[in-house]
């Protein structure tokens, strides 16, 4: 069974806008994520559950959706997460608790401990977690799919010679993976669910590849799991997915938009990530025109087979 998900940072996205820099077409949005065939698509920088609600009332009634807001002490950092998912293909999963069965809704996720002896220190916007089961299968659902959706701290600096940005993003970076995934990944709930982590969104940090530039992001790597053996995570998704500035010059830049998973647990699985060419196919090749309407990213895609 294939299943399609996607990460998209929408752009200071907001129910109402009243400036001349960004005027989103809501149509074209929901155009992409229905042209795109996502069964989930998950946001970043949706700064109202509005937002999020306007796209998925134009999808129709067998889209769903869900907002939440991290709490912030950073101004920058105060911004919103979505998701918005086909009931026809996925459903929240529902748990089994001592009361019953009960809808796990995204949210975002607080309780993890840093390791402040390794130079870790709290995310500055926490993660959007949410747990996807499929819908109509034959038998009922036996897996799930886990999201966390994130958006590491970004900074308008020069990053080529400013340490201090290099080592606080990969610092986010860290605390996702080494700490929040794996705890997540390792989560046992009652029904006992088969599940497959992804880590998924905006992360600021580039896979090293032609016409990207520092701060870079280690592609694979070991981390410890709660119960004694290791996890070999991989990060995919190595297209340029972000615009660069339309008034300077055209085109693609970083490939800040990535997907992290444990390699053991998806062994066996088929997967597939990549970009969505959306500036030349929904907009015509016009960069600033996409950038106003759209986004200053592209959303990309990780297509999954499980067996």
């Amino acid at each position: 069974m294939s299943y399609k998900i996607g990460s998209f940072n929408m752009y200071k996205f907001t129910a109402y806008q009243s400036d001349q820099e960004i005027r989103k077409d809501l149509d074209k949005i929901a155009n992409i994520i229905h042209t795109e065939k996502y069964d989930v698509v998950a946001m970043q920088e949706v700064f109202n559950p509005k937002a999020a609600e306007m796209v998925r009332a134009r999808l129709g009634f067998d889209w769903e959706m869900a907002w939440a807001q991290p709490p912030s002490i950073n101004r920058q950092a105060a911004e919103g997460y979505a998701y918005i998912w086909n009931k026809r293909r996925l459903q929240p999963i529902k748990t089994i608790t001592e009361h019953g069965r009960r809808t796990f809704e995204p949210r975002i996720f607080n309780q993890y401990i840093i390791d402040k002896g390794s130079g870790q220190i709290p995310l500055e916007r926490n993660p959007y977690y949410a747990r996807f089961t499929p819908n109509g299968l034959p038998g009922g659902s036996f897996f799930e799919i886990r999201l966390i959706n994130a958006h590491i701290m970004f900074s308008s600096s020069n990053e080529e010679v400013d340490l201090g940005i290099t080592m606080m993003r990969k610092n986010e970076f860290r605390v996702l993976a080494e700490t929040i995934y794996s705890k997540i990944s390792d989560k046992r709930y009652g029904d006992n669910m088969p599940a497959y982590t992804i880590l998924l969104g905006d992360f600021n940090l580039n896979l090293n590849r032609p016409f990207t530039k520092s701060p870079y992001l280690e592609e694979v790597f070991e981390i410890p799991s709660a119960y004694g053996r290791g996890k070999i995570i991989r990060t995919v998704q190595e297209n340029l997915s972000t615009i660069k500035n339309p008034q300077n010059e055209s085109g693609y830049a970083n490939n800040y938009d990535h997907f992290t998973y444990d390699l053991n647990r998806f062994s066996g699985t088929t997967i597939k990530a990549d970009s969505v060419a959306a500036v030349e196919k929904y907009c015509g090749g016009d960069y600033a025109k996409y950038k106003k309407e759209v986004s200053d990213h592209v959303p990309v895609s990780l297509t999954i087979n499980l067996k």
